[in-house]
């Protein structure tokens, strides 16, 4: 793994100083203004600690920091650094980009045979994962071009197009410990907050060297950060995590029920009712232009505001890969259960669609699941952590999430285009069917049908991406293939 610092904001330590300095003083304090002298520089150090310490948070947000992060498992991505809303990252995707051999981040303490199985098992996923993709290219490829019949007069144009189709069914089989390369942008206060949760993870030890890194970056270029970097070092035990990580409240019934579904409606609430008209008006883009503007304005108009005050809460089953891409929506909160200790059954591998559509290449899928799932068995540790970095792509995790209709309307709009990956666009036509059952909205659907509705020609934004199917003419939530 390497770190590197790419951008920050200067002086941070002071930063967060002058601005708490500002607050009370009638002309503004500059960073520099806080360290000129032996006095303001005791004086800086007392309210850095106080702010701190009372809680006064805001204070450490001005700053951020830009970091290139090469070589990091996507296990600690899923686990750690996208587990929360206050962060910006892109990362290299799967795909998009093929999985190299030897691209794995090896868990720590493994020695002997059980480094031998651990790297065999590596090996066969990487190795059944390029048998799938070479076995889907010929479906893939006609079902391309049975939607976009004009290419098929250059078809070696598109070649690359297609391969990219079968590497995202493919990759279900690959592990948690597939190395990415990502830019990661956080505030000072959520770089403190990872420093102190580094060792609470599941990826624990990787999590924290991460981390030790970062806080190394950041010191070469800002020494009094360490300053706040000591008032919140962690040195407290890890917290507990439950084995399997218990779902809240009574539903049972409802994790039995949804099966094979992705998702299913557990609660709604607001202060609004869903065919309230300020509501109707607010979400429909025939009506409200704001919901046609790419910036993504609805946040700060104050007519659309009004889409916050309505919630839905959803029991979810998704893919560890899919759930990658879903969490990335960050106005949508979640309660995550943990990876598990033993290695899952093959019944916790979901067949990615594209696969399950084709017969030969489920049957070679499958095949492939067992003998992951027989290998991963017979690893034997005493930590996890050598089951979680070889966990397939494909382990259905179960969480629940919440979110505002404002929320969940951008990522129904990004998620139901049909250049969406397929699971998770599937797990979004599922809520919008539980939605709609509820009360019509118009102004819910992927990019071309809001545009359609609001009159912007053509439906589609995606230029030469169109994915070739008139999904605008098709009902929301329904499938469009």
């Amino acid at each position: 793994m390497k770190v590197s610092l790419v951008r920050h904001t200067a002086d941070a330590y002071e930063t967060s100083v002058a601005s708490a300095r500002t607050c009370y003083a009638a002309d503004p304090v500059l960073p520099e203004d806080v360290s000129s002298t032996r006095q303001r520089r005791q004086v800086r150090d007392a309210i850095a600690a106080s702010t701190l310490a009372a809680g006064h948070l805001t204070t450490r947000q001005h700053a951020h920091f830009t970091f290139l992060i090469q070589g990091v498992s996507r296990g600690v991505v899923w686990s750690f650094l996208h587990s929360h809303p206050h962060y910006n990252s892109e990362q290299v995707s799967q795909r998009y980009v093929p999985v190299k051999p030897e691209a794995f981040v090896m868990p720590p303490g493994l020695d002997g045979e059980e480094l031998a199985n651990w790297c065999d098992l590596v090996a066969y996923q990487v190795k059944a994962y390029q048998q799938v993709a070479a076995s889907l290219f010929p479906s893939v490829r006609e079902e391309y071009f049975d939607r976009r019949p004009a290419r098929r007069q250059k078809a070696d144009e598109h070649e690359t197009a297609i391969r990219r189709l079968c590497l995202e069914d493919a990759r279900y089989l690959l592990p948690q410990s597939v190395k990415a390369n990502l830019y990661h942008t956080v505030s000072a206060l959520t770089l403190l907050r990872y420093l102190r949760l580094a060792k609470r993870y599941e990826f624990a030890d990787e999590t924290t060297e991460l981390c030790r890194q970062m806080l190394d970056c950041v010191l070469e270029v800002d020494p009094l950060f360490d300053k706040d970097v000591e008032r919140v070092e962690d040195s407290e035990d890890p917290w507990a995590l439950d084995e399997e990580g218990d779902l809240p409240w009574e539903i049972d019934s409802a994790r039995m029920a949804i099966k094979n579904a992705y998702s299913m409606l557990l609660d709604v609430s607001g202060a609004i009712d869903l065919d309230d008209p300020l509501l109707v008006g607010a979400i429909d883009p025939a009506e409200n232009s704001i919901l046609l503007d790419n910036l993504g304005l609805q946040a700060m108009d104050r007519r659309t505001q009004i889409t916050e005050f309505v919630h839905f809460t959803f029991l979810k089953a998704l893919s560890l890969t899919a759930d990658a891409q879903s969490q990335r929506h960050r106005a949508i909160r979640r309660y995550q259960t943990a990876l598990p200790d033993v290695f899952p059954s093959p019944e916790r591998i979901r067949t990615p669609v594209k696969v399950a559509r084709c017969e030969t290449t489920r049957r070679l899928y499958e095949d492939h699941v067992s003998e992951i799932t027989l290998r991963g068995r017979s690893l034997h540790s005493v930590d996890p952590a050598p089951i979680h970095y070889t966990l397939p792509n494909g382990f259905v995790t179960h969480f629940i999430e919440t979110g505002s209709l404002a929320g969940f309307a951008h990522r129904w709009k990004m998620r139901l285009c049909l250049l969406a990956q397929d699971e998770i666009r599937q797990a979004a036509e599922e809520e919008v069917r539980d939605v709609m059952g509820l009360g019509e909205l118009q102004g819910i659907g992927a990019p071309c049908h809001i545009r359609h509705r609001g009159g912007v020609r053509p439906p589609c934004p995606e230029g030469d991406r169109f994915c070739g199917v008139r999904v605008w003419e098709t009902p929301v939530g329904g499938p469009a293939t």
